[in-house]
């Protein structure tokens, strides 16, 4: 493959890639322009952080003992897409639902962007409901929840270490609310090794994609790219056989002439090779050069491509990160 062809290749596949995925955004997005994404804080329980780590102190709830079906949810609600969320759009409202067995016992909003008017109730166990008022673009809600777990009696501490992750895995989360898609869900990352990694590792995939271009560029437009192809021989071995081979000079004056696809190695005068034999030149395409050329595309693409991933996650997590700094509080609860 030429140069140009390469180029050709390389142009057409980023463009199909890139406008395929700028299709399906423009679409989703003016589909259900609205959006709604929750931010896991933290979700761990009581008995196990407090009362097993000190046996001298006593965490009651509803002047009872704290046990090991306890569990506390901290969450966030970011409105995360390009359209406000008003109370005339909300036919039926947002949602945390658990399944058989599980049970919210209370619910509290703990933080707000400026000026929303946002409650929590809890229409019937299973469900901790959000009045999210005006809900605009970019802003937030934060909320801490209170939930009891099913822990069969007599069991051990590790099923208690289960509790917060259980919980977790059982939300759902469910509303009907106009032109906004289902709730997504990520996780709070509030390790900054986790985040440094993340920020090295960017800088370490952009420095690969301009070594990368760089040298892609220097194979394709470079004197040494154009050296794409090189010259080989038909060597008469007989009148009724020729062979495909190449000749490799040697310092002492003699020339080494190799076979291509079948096993033949002679070394020969010069003068003997052309002069001696019957041969005739024909151009083949350097298997070096192109691999090379062909290898520099594929790790340019996939380090731009990883580079493009990562730069998007660490600029929305310290977008979900500026949210959740809000300093507003609220302390309207629930039970």
């Amino acid at each position: 493959m030429n140069s140009g062809g390469l180029w050709t290749v390389l142009g057409l596949a980023a463009t199909l890639l890139l406008g395929g995925w700028s299709i399906y955004l423009a679409f989703l997005g003016r589909r259900y322009p609205g959006r709604i994404t929750f931010i896991q804080e933290s979700c761990f329980g009581l008995f196990t952080s407090v009362v097993r780590n000190f046996p001298e102190l006593v965490v009651s709830y509803q002047n009872a003992p704290v046990g090991q079906n306890l569990v506390l949810l901290k969450g966030a609600f970011l409105n995360s897409g390009t359209k406000d969320i008003t109370p005339e759009m909300v036919a039926d409202k947002l949602k945390v639902s658990l399944p058989v067995g599980y049970a919210w016992l209370t619910g509290k909003i703990v933080a707000t962007s400026p000026k929303i008017v946002a409650s929590v109730e809890i229409p019937d166990k299973s469900k901790l409901s959000f009045n999210l008022g005006l809900f605009r673009s970019g802003e937030c809600i934060r909320f801490d929840a209170l939930a009891e777990v099913p822990v069969p009696p007599g069991s051990s501490a590790s099923s208690a270490d289960l509790a917060g992750p259980e919980l977790s895995k059982a939300l759902a989360f469910e509303h009907r609310i106009a032109d906004t898609r289902k709730v997504d869900r990520e996780e709070k990352s509030a390790n900054p090794i986790r985040r440094r990694a993340s920020k090295t590792i960017f800088g370490l995939l952009c420095a690969m994609t301009i070594v990368c271009g760089g040298f892609l560029s220097y194979l394709l437009l470079s004197d040494a790219g154009r050296l794409d192809a090189e010259l080989r021989y038909w060597l008469s071995v007989d009148d009724s056989k020729s062979l495909l081979v190449y000749v490799l000079p040697r310092t002492d004056g003699q020339v080494r002439v190799l076979g291509v696809t079948e096993k033949f190695d002679r070394v020969m005068s010069l003068e003997s090779f052309f002069f001696g034999h019957k041969w005739k030149p024909t151009v083949a395409r350097n298997p070096i050069t192109r691999a090379l050329t062909l290898a520099y595309a594929l790790v340019l693409l996939l380090s731009a491509a990883l580079a493009l991933t990562f730069g998007i996650g660490i600029r929305r997590e310290a977008r979900i990160q500026n949210l959740l700094s809000i300093s507003v509080t609220d302390e309207r609860t629930t039970t």
